[in-house]
């Protein structure tokens, strides 16, 4: 009889969690619907957590939130997730969230969605300060340094330069893509020569001009002057560009394309 009762207990240990896992999986709340909530201003991993346990989203399969930069540089959201925040969703807040779709978080950098908020039209950015110096700790543009284009204003490009277009970063088949950049803010950018970020030719204007609204996340243009650190002329006695005390080493390196005053 007690070899009857072993017996008995081992096929229930070798048998008994195939039952277990059934029961499990049949206590699983299936994936719904979800209206999205306004997320606005919520970290990311945050958003993702509080969207997940909405609509009982584990798989991929199930459709799960997607983490987008909101503004056209296609930057890596992830990493630091407390230096993002949650712009806007597609679909947007108030819409269903089917399932086995994606649900698309767009996110900035913390201090540029709070830079947008404290500045929702273009502030009066001052004329005649180096560019690169806009950009640095402390001024007015360096909390949205990585959205803002430094470029040439017309009739002050270096010699042989010209604009160079850009590539837009759609987000799959997203037909509401607000990352998308209209072109009515692309057009007169990209047809402007680029700058170097530490540039020290002189801010003229600014597209779009003082006043204009913003939308968040949009890129932002300073137009700058001549370079006074470059001209134009042999480098102490070889072809190409140098700075003004015409040593460019051993290249001829331009001088609003070198990093540093020591090229």
């Amino acid at each position: 009889m007690a070899g009857i009762v072993a017996v008995l207990m081992l096929v229930s240990q070798l048998f008994g969690h195939d039952n277990d896992d059934e029961d499990a999986a049949a206590a699983e709340p299936e994936p719904v619907a979800v209206t999205v909530p306004d997320l606005t201003g919520v970290d990311p991993e945050a958003a993702e957590e509080q969207l997940r346990a909405l609509g009982h989203r584990d798989w991929h399969s199930h459709g799960v939130p997607e983490q987008e930069d909101l503004s056209p540089n296609n930057r890596g959201v992830g990493g630091y997730q407390e230096q993002w925040t949650v712009v806007t969703t597609r679909p947007a807040a108030g819409q269903s969230w089917p399932v086995g779709e994606p649900i698309y978080l767009f996110a900035l950098q913390t201090a540029e969605w709070q830079w947008f908020l404290a500045h929702p039209t273009m502030p009066d950015v001052p004329s005649g300060v180096p560019g690169g110096q806009l950009l640095e700790e402390g001024q007015l543009l360096h909390d949205v340094a990585e959205l803002t284009d430094l470029r040439y204003a017309p009739g002050h490009e270096p010699p042989n330069m010209s604009a160079i277009g850009g590539s837009d970063y759609p987000t799959d088949d997203l037909v509401d893509d607000p990352s998308l950049e209209p072109d009515s803010e692309r057009a007169p950018r990209l047809a402007l020569v680029e700058a170097a970020t530490n540039t020290d030719a002189p801010s003229i204007a600014t597209i779009p001009a003082e006043g204009a609204p913003l939308r968040t996340g949009q890129i932002l243009t300073v137009t700058v002057g001549d370079d006074p650190d470059a001209y134009y002329s042999s480098g102490g006695g070889g072809g190409g560009y140098g700075y003004g005390d015409g040593d460019d080493g051993d290249f001829n390196v331009p001088g609003w394309a070198c990093p540093t005053r020591w090229c």
